[in-house]
């Protein structure tokens, strides 16, 4: 059986078929299935339903992520000596000067 051309281009360019990143993976796979869970709503009421459940769990979802990445950031800022210099200056506009 013949080849088609995709096939060939992605022999001659492996590199495309990459496995996205996880948490890209992850997001995708989410984000699927949450347009077919909307998908199947049959009243603008039920969508409606649907929805407030959706971004219910979204809000729970990033809440968790949220304070489990500010720990991360936290910690790496204590231990980068870029935030260890008293001399900074942020914050302070020159134009007034």
């Amino acid at each position: 059986m013949p080849q088609r051309p995709n096939q060939i281009w992605f022999k001659a360019h492996p590199g495309f078929l990459k496995a996205a990143d996880p948490e890209t993976s992850l997001f995708l796979n989410q984000k699927s299935q949450l347009t077919i869970f909307l998908a199947g709503s049959n009243s603008k009421e039920h969508f409606t339903k649907n929805l407030k459940e959706v971004l219910k769990l979204l809000q729970i979802q990033e809440e968790g992520s949220s304070s489990s990445k500010k720990e991360d950031t936290n910690s790496s800022e204590k231990d980068d000596d870029f935030y260890q210099n008293e001399d900074d200056c942020f914050g302070i506009c020159l134009d007034d000067v």
